[in-house]
């Protein structure tokens, strides 16, 4: 795990921007100051058609928060990758217009000028994006993004999920939040930054690592058989591999 803190680092040198939040966790993970159990997704699937929305919304989630790039879309596109388009229309049958949101460490941010992705992916995908409020400065996932609880101030982490393909951000920031954290693997390496490509290889691995060393995720109530066809921390302990 020596190495936690240097993902970190070499994520802020990439399009995104620095994220104060992301140098400070990793830095703390690293001395071993701040919880190793964020890092662990309760599922990891190989992409969201391997997740049951309405077996979600039945085991208590009414709020789906998700990240974008390799999650729903191909890197720095504004379509939905077309594998994932049914499933994509599955998700928002079942939660709503208002019960799901996109919360992007680049879309939305400081680094979006006039929020100009922000607004290009709420057109083409019809859902919100989150706008880091001033309060949040230039913070970012992990960091507890203020103007996520002033839209959802009736729900709590317990109600929640948190989607995304990156664990230093998005698995460790939903944990953080008391959400249902489901990991995705890499969608495509289409459009792939070179940086983010090699940083997503170390990341598994300590996931895995952490994993067969006991380390499971924060309880969750949602955390139920049947919300996944699979998890891939599972399959990986049955095989004693690394990917």
């Amino acid at each position: 795990m020596k190495d936690i803190n240097l993902v970190i680092v070499l994520k802020t040198k990439m399009a995104q921007g620095i994220n104060l939040a992301g140098i400070g966790y990793g830095t703390r993970l690293a001395l071993g100051l701040a919880s190793k159990r964020n890092m662990i997704p309760h599922v990891s699937v190989t992409n969201m058609n391997s997740v049951d929305p309405e077996a979600l919304y039945d085991a208590g989630i009414r709020v789906v928060c998700s990240d974008v790039d390799n999650t729903w879309t191909a890197p720095k596109e504004a379509l939905v990758h077309h594998v994932l388009e049914d499933q994509f229309e599955n998700f928002k049958c079942v939660f709503g217009y208002k019960g799901m949101i996109l919360v992007s460490n680049s879309a939305g941010t400081i680094d979006d000028k006039g929020y100009t992705r922000a607004e290009e992916l709420e057109q083409t995908l019809g859902l919100r994006v989150l706008r880091h409020g001033k309060g949040d400065g230039r913070w970012k996932k992990p960091a507890n993004l203020k103007r996520l609880w002033s839209m959802f101030q009736s729900y709590s982490g317990d109600q929640m999920a948190m989607l995304g393909d990156r664990i230093l951000t998005d698995v460790v920031w939903g944990n953080r939040l008391d959400m249902l954290t489901i990991h995705s693997a890499l969608l495509t390496e289409e459009g792939d930054n070179p940086t983010a490509a090699k940083i997503r290889k170390k990341e598994f691995p300590q996931m895995v690592e952490l994993y067969r060393k006991g380390v499971r995720a924060p309880y969750h109530p949602a955390n139920v058989d049947g919300i996944c066809t699979e998890n891939l921390l599972e399959e990986e302990l049955k095989r004693h591999t690394f990917k």
